[in-house]
């Protein structure tokens, strides 16, 4: 089996992929806090509790937990920038008829569809 070198990465990629994803994990871990903070407003803008919005953030992390394994599963079959772009395009969605729910209890339904 020979492999073609033009499809190995370098060495100059190999050495940033480690520094690569703690920035990735540094940059994507502030959103989590930053929502929990927003808990309170959100929650009187919607006349509910605290812990009633905290479903958010429980209802975001059941669907990043399935579609990870999803995701981890088609990339199997797919090439992973269609699969980067159709997860894009889920978030775009989302966050749309986030912006356009009519009471609270519609946003946990529109994250999780």
């Amino acid at each position: 089996m020979d492999e073609n070198p033009e499809d190995m990465p370098s060495s100059s990629h190999r050495r940033m992929f480690l520094p690569s994803l703690v920035a990735a994990s540094f940059a994507s871990g502030p959103i989590s806090v930053l929502t929990a903070l927003l808990l309170i407003d959100i929650g009187n803008t919607f006349n509910t509790s605290v812990g009633i919005t905290g479903q958010i953030n429980t209802s975001y992390s059941a669907a990043a937990f399935v579609s990870a394994i999803l995701m981890g599963a088609l990339s199997i079959k797919f090439k992973h920038k269609s699969l980067l772009l159709a997860g894009l395009l889920l978030i775009v969605l989302s966050s749309i008829g986030c912006c356009l729910a009519f009471g609270f209890h519609l946003i946990p339904h529109i994250l999780l569809s």
